[in-house]
């Protein structure tokens, strides 16, 4: 690993170098969790549709929600996928050209503006995105561009590429502005959601086992947005045209909520886990 760093510096030239040969299999399951990462920032769905409620959405007097227990599995594991799709893209840019590869890095680009790496390191999102992987959508676009007359393909290349370069140059300002409403906007549904369950397992203990999934992914959601909080509160990117920062409120009392509901709910588990 350090010889990797020293030959590379920066080290993502040298990832864009070594997983070349594997990025179209990176490209093919970025595009395949797309649809769960869809479904996670979609509120008003996972709210109506009840895939974090122990009630059947379309049979409320079914009390074990058996309607999304493969969804269920996902959502455990959508904080995952993300970080997936920011790391994919990164080191696989020109995955970005497939025809449904705009909307899944569009998502996730645009409610975050760091990308963890280990512990407390992390890397500003947007800055790497403009300095790594734009140049390579440029290039493609240019590519697509003399090639137009020669085949009937390089039109959808040239426009795809096109698109890429527009959202890319677009993002990092709808993240400053959007961000923190849409983690604010989950973090209220968690809140409520997580609540309600501590509140239905206390008085129905025997339901928990066939909900654990469902628990697992409330849980799963809870830690990513605290940790999400807790990442973005002061964060400041530098190359902001506007020189913003994300206002952030230090003292949301959801945050406060959250983490005691998973607390109440960690218990419930731990206590009827035998």
């Amino acid at each position: 690993m350090v010889q990797f760093v020293d030959s590379y510096d920066p080290p993502v030239k040298g990832l864009h170098e070594d997983l070349n040969f594997v990025s179209p299999r990176i490209g093919e399951v970025l595009e395949a969790v797309g649809p769960i990462i869809f479904l996670s920032t979609d509120t008003k769905k996972l709210r109506n549709e009840g895939f974090l409620s122990p009630f059947h959405p379309r049979y409320p007097d079914i009390l074990t929600n058996s309607a999304h227990p493969m969804r269920a599995q996902d959502l455990a594991n959508v904080t995952s996928y993300r970080e997936w799709v920011l790391l994919g893209y990164l080191v696989c840019p020109d995955e970005l050209l497939r025809v449904t590869s705009i909307d899944v890095a569009m998502v996730v680009l645009k409610e975050n503006l760091v990308l963890p790496l280990f512990r407390d390191e992390y890397i500003l999102l947007h800055e790497n995105y403009q300095h790594y992987v734009l140049p390579k959508v440029l290039e493609s676009k240019r590519m697509a561009k003399s090639g137009r007359t020669k085949q009937k393909e390089a039109d959808m290349e040239y426009n795809i590429a096109k698109q890429v370069e527009k959202m890319l140059t677009e993002v990092h300002e709808q993240a400053l502005v959007a961000c923190d409403a849409i983690h604010h906007e989950r973090r209220i549904l968690l809140k409520q959601e997580v609540g309600r369950m501590v509140l239905f397992f206390t008085d129905q203990p025997s339901l928990l086992a066939p909900n654990i999934q469902m628990v697992f992914s409330a849980l799963a959601l809870a830690q990513c947005e605290v940790v999400w909080y807790f990442q973005h509160v002061g964060i400041a990117s530098s190359k902001s045209t506007r020189g913003r920062t994300v206002d952030i409120d230090a003292t949301d009392p959801t945050i406060g909520f959250i983490l005691d509901g998973m607390g109440k709910l960690c218990c419930l588990v731990r206590k009827y886990i035998a």
